[in-house]
This record gives structure tokens, sequence and C-alpha cells, in this order.
């Protein structure tokens, strides 16, 4: 053990004395702690003079021991030194990053960019829902004269069930992004305080005589927050690229958006698909319909569709042409129309309000089945990845935190820090 401090104590020494160290430490911060080492000694040595004056063997030894404390403090201020410019330099090497916390913050980014994105993902099927909660679709057919096909539902009134857990799950995502963008603030804060005040802080604490363990706290602090903290959130992001989110990369997949055709409300590509091939009879009729000519020359009625019927159909009596035209005539006005009108006003109307209303029931039933089957299990995957990284980030900088506090001689328990996880 001795052995490998040694090695670690002439590792740092060796960075700690090069020609041009890349410490972010600024020059008043070791004037700071160059002024508490020469205070330090200062009082020790007024201290061992007082105590010799006086012949006072307790005050001596206590002197003596106050400056090999001194001794020690300044080898583990030039070793922590030493140490952090060694870290940050082997992470610039291995990373391209210039530190730790700058890494810890790019890391997480990649984590909260998934969770962002289906938060948008849930927003968008909130408020797609939202435009068609309480609506409904009303169609009439078959008004040809005599009978018409009316029909009208609702086919959005059962959504308030999955409103009301999409809202939910909005809540669930928005702790969630809160608690890494507090984290990444909270990154930035380190990355700008701790090297220019905490750390400098407590190095001065550590090598005056009253300040020691209080000094080394500081110092695991800080070390605490510069490396173990984007340590564990290195540790996070790989187990993020270690799981398989199967759900969440669906959802990232899903479209939710007011079709033009109909008004209706799709929920994906499949959906879209099947709308379009449910919905085509109705389309074309409109389209045609809407033709002014078209519209005209079907709206003449039984007379004018009984004379051209009898004009054709008795070409094939040539000498009793017109004793055959009146009879076909009759035919068609008495006996065909009547079934023209039946097929027409109770048959072809249903077809046509049923390729025209159901769609919307259905897209409806699709789009909830995509939001139950991929959006809510995606939630849940990142709702639970998030607990157990919050787990992990609060282990790692805690347990690592007091370990390096523990091995400088600060405080064991922490008991203050503790309390916050």
């Amino acid at each position: 053990m001795r052995k490998a401090l040694l090695l670690l104590a002439v590792i740092a020494l060796c960075h700690a004395g090069g020609a041009s160290p890349k410490v972010d430490l600024p020059e008043l911060g070791f004037v700071f702690v160059g002024a508490a080492v020469l205070l330090s000694t200062a009082f020790i040595a007024i201290a061992y003079m007082v105590s010799s004056a006086f012949q006072n063997p307790q005050a001596i030894a206590w002197s003596k021991n106050q400056l090999r404390e001194l001794i020690v403090g300044v080898f583990i201020v030039v070793l922590v030194v030493g140490a952090y410019v060694a870290a940050n330099e082997l992470i610039s090497s291995m990373t391209g990053y210039p530190n730790a916390v700058e890494l810890g913050e790019d890391n997480i980014r990649d984590i909260l960019a998934p969770i962002e994105k289906i938060y948008k993902k849930v927003g968008e099927a909130y408020f797609t829902l939202g435009q068609y909660q309480g609506s409904s679709t009303s169609y009439v057919s078959g008004n040809l004269g005599y009978i018409y096909y009316h029909e009208s539902k609702s086919p959005y009134y059962g959504v308030s069930p999955v409103m009301g857990s999409l809202n939910q799950q909005t809540y669930q995502l928005t702790m969630q992004i809160l608690s890494f963008r507090f984290l990444l603030v909270l990154l930035q804060y380190i990355d700008v305080v701790v090297p220019n005040f905490l750390l400098p802080l407590g190095m001065a604490f550590r090598v005056f005589p009253f300040t020691k363990k209080i000094g080394n706290t500081l110092i695991a602090l800080a070390l605490g927050a510069l490396f173990m903290l984007p340590a564990s959130l290195l540790v996070v992001d790989e187990m993020r690229k270690a799981i398989t989110f199967q759900h969440v990369d669906a959802a990232a997949l899903m479209s939710f958006q007011v079709s033009s055709a109909m008004g209706e409300m799709t929920g994906s590509a499949t959906g879209d698909a099947l709308y379009s091939l449910l919905i085509w009879p109705y389309l074309v009729a409109k389209e045609t319909c809407e033709i002014a000519t078209v519209r005209t020359f079907f709206s003449l009625g039984e007379i004018v569709w009984g004379v051209i019927y009898a004009t054709l159909a008795a070409i094939k009596c040539l000498a009793g042409y017109a004793a055959c035209w009146v009879i076909e005539f009759n035919f068609f006005v008495f006996f065909l129309w009547p079934w023209i009108m039946f097929f027409a006003q109770n048959i072809l109307a249903v077809l046509v309000a049923i390729a025209g209303t159901p769609s919307a029931g259905f897209i409806y039933d699709l789009l909830v089945a995509d939001i139950v089957k991929y959006l809510f299990p995606a939630v849940s995957e990142l709702t639970t990845f998030s607990i157990m990284s919050i787990i992990v980030i609060a282990v790692i900088t805690f347990t690592g935190t007091r370990s390096i506090s523990v091995a400088l001689g600060g405080e064991y328990a922490l008991s203050g820090l503790s309390r916050l996880i």
C-alpha cells in the first residue's frame, strides 16, 4: 500500500512540477494556499518558540507534531494538484474533452436525448387527442326523393382515460428532464466554482493547524464533484447504450397529426395506408358528384331516363317501334325505376356511409392501440431507467466522495450529505 502511494506521489509530483502544467486553478488560488502555508509556518514557529521559552514539554511536542502535519499537508496539496492535472490530461488524451466535468455534461445530453424525444411524442399525442375529444361525425346519404340514410357517432368519446394517462406520463417525463437538467447546470457550476474556489479553500484549510479535518473534507468534496460525479454519469451513459429500448425506438417513429382527408386522425404510417384503402370509395363518389355535368346527368329523373331507355330498347322492334317504345317506357317507369331507386337508396347509401364514417372509429382505435402498445411502455422504460440512473449516480458519487474523505483523514460519515439520499 505504501509503495502504491509512493508511486502515485511521484507521478503527481512529476505532473505538478512540469514546465507548463495545464491547471484550472487560478493564480489567486495558489496565492491563497501559499499564504495559508506561510501563516501556518509562522504560527507553528511562534508556538515552538513560546513553548521552548516556558520549557513546556507538551507544547513543544504539539508544535513538532503540527510541523510534521504541515509538511504532510503541503505534500497532500501537491499530490492533489498533480493528480488533478494528470487525470485531466489523461481524460483529454483519451476522450478529447478538456476535463471530466465536460465529459459528464456530454453524457447527460446523451441521456436526455431519448427522454426529450418521447416527451414531445407524448405531448403530440395528448394535444391531437384533445382536438377530437367530444367531437362527432355525421353522414347523410340516399336522399334521392323518398328515403335517406343518416348516421352520427362520436368515436372519440372514450378518449378521456388515455388523455389522463398521457397527462400523468407528461408529469413523469418532466420530472426526469428537470432532474437531469439540474445535474447539467450543477456540472456547469462545478466546472467554474470547484477548481477556482472550493479546492483552493480546502487546500488552505488542510495546511492550517486547526482546520485539517475540514480541509480534507473539502478536498474530498471537490474531487468527488470533479471526478466521481462525472464518472457516475459515464457509467449511466454506458448503461443506456447497453440497454435495448425497443418501445422507445418504436414510439420515436410514431406520427400524431390531423389528416386532411375527412379531417380524420391518423397515428402511424400503417394507419394512413389502411385509412386510404378504406376511404377510397367515398372519396371517388365525392369527387365524381362534385362535377356539375355528371351531377346534372344523374339528376334527370325517371321521365327523362325512361325516354332514353325506351328509345334505345325499342330499336329491336323494327316494324312496331312506336308500340314497343310505349311498352319499354312503361316498363322502365313503373317497374325498373322503382327497383333502381330501392337499390340506390337502401344499399348504395349504406355502402357509401360505411365507407365514409366508420373509418373514423377504425383509425381512432388504431391510434389508441399504438399509444397503448408503444408510447406507454416507452415512458415506463424511460422512467425505470431514470430511477436506476439517479440511484447509480448517488451511490457512486457519495460513496466515492466518502472514500476520498476517509483516505485523506476527513469526515467519515458525511452525515449532512448522506441525508440527501
